[in-house]
Order: C-alpha cells, then structure tokens, then sequence
C-alpha cells in the first residue's frame, strides 16, 4: 500500500506487523526527517511510529493492522 503524508502523523500500532519502505521523491526526501529513499522500518503491536510530513512510503503488511493515528496539521 503506497502512502504520502501530506502532514505529520503520529502512530499507535494494537496489533499487526508492517514493514515500510521509503518511496520519497527527490522533493519529499528534503522534507525535514524524511527517510532516504529505500530505507526500511519494520514495526507492530506495541510501537509508536511517527511519519514527518513530506514522507511517502510502501507499506508491506505481515499481519493486519489496527492502530490509533493523529495527524499534527501544522
């Protein structure tokens, strides 16, 4: 699943297995703590993830997922 923020979220994973990998632009990688393209992550039950704004990525759910997510607007 291909996904950009166009905001900064902050993420609570419940349940689940996902590992996300960078897809950001030449344009989205200057986004301040934006991930290098290709960089990996994996995270699940328990994590807090935070995605600065500017960030695109692929996630490759192993496991469903459920999760409480905040978007920062600013």
């Amino acid at each position: 699943m291909a996904l950009s923020y166009g905001a900064r979220q902050t993420c609570y994973i419940v349940r689940g297995k996902v590992t996300a990998t960078a897809t950001a632009t030449a344009s989205a990688s200057a986004a301040e703590g934006s991930p290098e393209n290709g960089r990996r992550v994996e995270f699940g039950a328990g994590d807090i993830v935070v995605f600065p704004k500017g960030t695109r990525c692929t996630w490759h759910i192993a496991a469903a997922v459920d999760m409480h997510y905040a978007f920062d607007p600013s």
